[in-house]
Formats: structure tokens, C-alpha cells, sequence
């Protein structure tokens, strides 16, 4: 709304006067029809606003009506995740057959780890440094 600043009247004529009695009707319509604007201004902002937000909620048309859900028992349902699982164990298994020289390795450095400790703790029991055992372990099994 618009605020208009009323005319200083003398304090003898206190509103009695025909022509300022004729401007503050006039103000006050203008202000009235100010108001409406306003409110109409509001009214079709809220209906586009519940416009726009009925399209969000509806499902794209697109491809047509959504059908029903599909249960956990039926065939296409049990069937995709029996292929799915026959493709996750494949997976794993041409992981593991790529990753098998690594693996092999491992295996050896654990088996020849646990057998040479005995006498790596043999030469620190000797009051050798744990560092300079292994070192001359690890020179006696390459020569």
C-alpha cells in the first residue's frame, strides 16, 4: 500500500471542509484499488506457485500410467537377481584368477617368513641386532 501524506488542514476547518472531504475519498480509493492490485498480484503468484507444484508431484507422463510394484516372489524379480549373483561370482572369480600370481606370492613370503624366524630369533637371542640377523639371514638363504 501507498502511504500519502495528508494536506495540513488549520485546526478550524477539523475535516468539514467539502473539497478536502472530496481528497480524502479520493485518497483512500486510490488506496483501496492499490490494495486489490496488490492482492490479485498475490493471488496469481500463489496459483502458478500451486501450479508448478502439482507438475513436480505427477509423474512424467512420458511413458505412460506407472503399473503396479512388482513382489519379491515373482519370476522376473527372482530371475534378474539370480543373474545378478551368477555375474557377481564371475566377477569374483576372474578377480581372484588375474590376482593369482599376486596371491601365490604372498603364500611363499608368509610360508618362508614363519620358517626363517626361528633363526633370525636365534641370532637375537645371541644378543644380535634384530636388523643385522635378518640381513644375514636373508644373505645365507639367496647364497
Amino acid at each position: 500500500m501507498s502511504e500519502r501524506s495528508q494536506p495540513e488542514r488549520p485546526a478550524s476547518s477539523a475535516g468539514t471542509d467539502p473539497a478536502s472531504v472530496r481528497e480524502d475519498a479520493e485518497s483512500a480509493r486510490e488506496d483501496i484499488e492499490a490494495a486489490r492490485e496488490a492482492v490479485e498480484s498475490a493471488r496469481e503468484e500463489a496459483q502458478t506457485a500451486r501450479e508448478d507444484a502439482e507438475r513436480s508431484t505427477q509423474p512424467d507422463q512420458q511413458f505412460g500410467r506407472l503399473g503396479r510394484p512388482l513382489r519379491r516372489d515373482s519370476p522376473f524379480v527372482v530371475g534378474f537377481l539370480g543373474a545378478l549373483g551368477v555375474l557377481l561370482a564371475l566377477g569374483i572369480v576372474r578377480a581372484i584368477a588375474e590376482a593369482r600370481s599376486v596371491i601365490v606370492l604372498i603364500v611363499v613370503s608368509l610360508f618362508l617368513a614363519v620358517g626363517l624366524n626361528p633363526v633370525v630369533e636365534a641370532f637375537v637371542q645371541r644378543g644380535m641386532r634384530r636388523g643385522m640377523a635378518i640381513g644375514i639371514v636373508f644373505f645365507l638363504v639367496i647364497a
